[in-house]
């Protein structure tokens, strides 16, 4: 079987990244030939250590002209593939007119914490949560769920070492570490970790903080500013920023508690680090797994900065005896890939499904 996983980027995001993952895991443990259609950038370096062939594609940014249909149609004719995989709703959309409308199956991955209300029907498309699934009702194709999913034979603890992490970025082994590994985007991320930024400022009254932020995008310049104010108005450098990592696996592993979202979230407790979610816009989270991890939405940032120290308080309660047992207790076992099941278990059962005629109406339910 060949399948072709189409990006609308190669950037360090954890859609791009869990793409990857599962093609390279159902390249190596099926045999199946797997191909990647995206544009060039930081995370080509990732197909390349993962034995992936790249098929460049041109650049999507700002918007798609009849050129990029072209484009795919061309590969497409070229490549012949059994499915076409388009991660995010953008590509689905452009895959769905450039290829399955002319009999080329095709089926999607949604990553959008919402469904997005152009997201064609007929095509059977993966949610990563049951909430979400859920919102999409009229589906005539079928509908997955596909949770996060982590490879914790590399994310492993046991086979890390964080400490050169801490050396690269000054931080000494008796200081109290916080992680953020993300894109630094003004969409979704910004606001949690600017408000991150603002919390450790007072956490650092009662406690020898640092907060390690991992990555990059449009709001890095903001976000660097005012780490910088912080660290100008504490006379110390309590907010860094590493820069992107395409292999970011020292830096989960060094840390003392771990925050962010979605992929980033879930690999932090894979490390079995203490793991704080960030929310966006005053709405919790509805992508996380049921642990007892903490929960931080815009509501709480608010109330820490301007009512009380309820933030603080969690922040700070999370570096208790009773708390670190929390990641590890939910974590996966080392050795398999994902807290649920195997990709290729759930890629061996999606992908057969849109083998076949264009899933005008296909089976409401993967093959169990």
């Amino acid at each position: 079987m060949k399948i072709i996983v189409g990006l609308s980027s190669l950037d360090l995001g954890g859609s791009m990244i869990s793409a990857i993952e599962l093609a390279a895991s159902v390249q190596d443990q099926l045999g199946w030939e797997v191909a990647v259609y995206a544009p060039p950038g930081r995370a080509g370096k990732l197909l390349a250590e993962r034995g992936l062939r790249h098929i460049e594609a041109p650049d999507g940014e700002p918007g798609w002209t009849l050129s990029h249909y072209r484009h795919l149609r061309h590969v497409d004719r070229v490549e012949q593939p059994d499915v076409f995989h388009a991660w995010d709703w953008q590509l689905l959309i452009r895959a769905y007119y450039a290829l399955h409308l002319r009999n080329r199956p095709v089926m999607g991955s949604c990553t959008a914490m919402s469904v997005p209300s152009l997201l064609p029907w007929a095509l059977p498309i993966s949610f990563v949560t049951a909430e979400i699934q859920g919102q999409d009702a009229h589906r005539q194709g079928a509908s997955f769920l596909q949770e996060y999913p982590i490879n914790v034979r590399l994310d492993d603890p046991a086979t890390v070492v964080g400490s050169a992490f801490r050396a690269e970025i000054g931080v000494r082994p008796d200081q109290l570490l916080l992680v953020i590994v993300s894109r630094l985007a003004r969409w979704m991320k910004r606001e949690g970790i600017a408000r991150t930024i603002e919390v450790v400022e007072r956490l650092a009254a009662d406690h020898d903080v640092v907060l390690a932020v991992v990555g990059d995008g449009d709001a890095r310049n903001e976000l660097e500013g005012q780490g910088d104010r912080v660290n100008r108005s504490a006379g110390r450098e309590l907010v860094r920023f590493a820069g992107p990592m395409v292999d970011p696996r020292t830096a989960y592993a060094s840390a003392d508690i771990g925050l962010g979202m979605g992929t980033s979230i879930v690999r932090s407790m894979a490390f079995e680090v203490p793991s704080v979610v960030l929310g966006d816009r005053a709405s919790p989270p509805s992508s996380m797994p049921s642990t007892p991890i903490c929960c931080v939405t815009r509501v709480s940032m608010v109330s820490a900065l301007s009512k009380g120290p309820t933030l603080v308080s969690r922040l700070s309660s999370v570096t208790s005896s009773s708390i670190p047992s929390c990641a590890a207790a939910s974590a996966p076992t080392p050795g398999t890939w994902s807290s649920d099941a195997s990709p290729w278990t759930w890629s061996l059962a999606i992908w057969p499904s849109a083998t076949g005629p264009p899933p005008r109406c296909p089976p409401t339910a993967a093959p169990s």
